[in-house]
């Protein structure tokens, strides 16, 4: 019962964090690696063992992040050539065997030592705008810019986000449920743990549904795709911060003498992480408009 109101719990944060994230189509790069599931995996755990999580969970922003860039890429090279619903499937199994092997190697499941987490974080930071700076002067490529607004009511849009990304939804219901039960019940190191709090199931199989694109022609799959590119640059950098910062806050803190004051502060700090992602993924949104209309 204890893993089901959790459960529970993380889905429904996962879908206000949707609807937030809605009205910035542009950001869907910078979202493949929001640390969503980082953070509810931090919050589920016992203090001592946060520590521990957070050095192989430092590393799996940049291997999720890597492998998305990594099909789209293929897929943009590919998808004049086979077909945009076989190729979709093939690359996702494809990078779902790359992560099942890059999980299991030893440097990754060591992770990144305490006192090399900062520097760590920076490098990762600076590549990601160099890598940006590279991908917007070569292609040019700014994202696609936002749908035209529709006139319902704050209720009805998030009814409306949430009914069109149901899969995302219940995947994400799926992998934070693997990560409890499989916490509990398998007895799993705290370096396995980490590694399963960035079980990037939701993102790979958001970029399927982006290639297949049923509701999309050719042309503007593609272009999503490209956009996203941009935005995967710097999505690593903003969630190895959040699992920086929040791990070590958590991890030091003085707990509180009652359980459900001390879970409700707990929560408290990684609700006000997420919202530093949204806002710092806003900004760059913005950002990156403002340059493509001084580009164009």
């Amino acid at each position: 019962m204890k893993n089901l109101l959790c459960v529970v719990l993380g889905t429904m944060v996962y879908a206000v964090i949707i609807v937030f994230a809605a009205p910035y189509p542009s950001a869907a790069g910078l979202m493949l690696t929001f640390p969503a599931l980082n953070g509810l995996g931090m919050l589920f755990t016992g203090q001592s063992s946060i520590s521990a999580m957070a050095k192989p969970m430092l590393w799996m922003p940049v291997a999720n992040g890597a492998l998305c860039a990594f099909y789209i890429f293929a897929f943009l090279a590919l998808s004049h050539t086979l077909s945009p619903i076989w190729l979709a499937w093939l690359l996702f199994i494809v990078i779902a065997v790359l992560w099942l092997l890059i999980v299991r190697e030893e440097w990754l499941r060591a992770g990144i030592p305490k006192q090399r987490q900062l520097g760590y974080v920076l490098v990762v930071t600076f590549s990601g705008l160099l890598l940006l700076v590279i991908s917007l002067l070569m292609a040019g490529n700014f994202g696609v810019p936002a749908p035209p607004e529709q006139d319902v009511g704050v209720l009805q849009f998030a009814w409306n986000t949430v009914l069109a990304d149901w899969y995302k939804v219940a995947l994400f219901s799926i992998a934070f449920a693997t990560f409890l039960v499989s916490s509990e019940r398998l007895g799993l190191s705290d370096a396995a743990r980490g590694i399963l709090a960035g079980l990037p199931l939701v993102p790979f199989c958001g970029l399927v549904s982006i290639a297949v694109g049923h509701r999309h022609d050719p042309s503007e799959r593609i272009a999503t795709l490209r956009g996203m590119l941009d935005g995967l640059c710097l999505g690593p950098a903003v969630a190895a911060w959040f699992v920086l910062l929040i791990s070590t806050y958590l991890s030091s803190r003085k707990p509180f003498d009652s359980p459900s004051k001390d879970f409700l502060a707990r929560f408290a700090a990684v609700v006000v992480g997420w919202i530093a992602c949204g806002a710092i993924i806003a900004a760059i949104v913005r950002v990156l408009g403002v340059l493509a209309k001084g580009i164009t």
